[in-house]
Parts: C-alpha cells; sequence; structure tokens
C-alpha cells in the first residue's frame, strides 16, 4: 500500500506538538528546515544525556515515520 508523502511542515508541526518545549525555538529558525532540525536534535540529544528514555523513543519513532514518507525535500529533491 502507497501512502502519501509528508511534507516538512507536518513533521515539524508533530514535532512541536509532541514537544510543546521545543516550539520556541524551532519558531525562531526563520523556517529553514536545517536550523529547525539542528534545534530538535539539540533537544533529542539533552533527552538522551538526562535519561529521558520515554521523549528519545517519541522522537526517533516522529522521525521514522516521516523519515520513510518523506516527499523528498529532505534530500534537496524538491517537492513532488
Amino acid at each position: 500500500m502507497q501512502m502519501n508523502k509528508t511534507h516538512r511542515s507536518v513533521f515539524i508541526k508533530e514535532v512541536k506538538e509532541a514537544f510543546p518545549e521545543l516550539r520556541d525555538k524551532i519558531n525562531k529558525q526563520y523556517g529553514l528546515l536545517n536550523l529547525e532540525m539542528h534545534a530538535f536534535l539539540d533537544f533529542v540529544q539533552e533527552q538522551i544525556n538526562v535519561g529521558n528514555r520515554e521523549n528519545v523513543i517519541k522522537a526517533f519513532q516522529i522521525v521514522e515515520r516521516h523519515f520513510k514518507n518523506g516527499n523528498g525535500s529532505w534530500f534537496g529533491e524538491g517537492e513532488s
């Protein structure tokens, strides 16, 4: 079964909903995916450092789901 490909904005929205404490930091990144991802990466690394297994698992599940169904813009292929 083919799934619809997700846009980066759907991923960012889900991250902000799953981790409200990250919303302001992501919103300050000028809508640039590389900076938004850096903010997310820093957050996930901090969760790993403090041993917050629940948040780490949730973050990896979100990334995996959207990576599998991404629309190519993650790789500079443009939007489909």
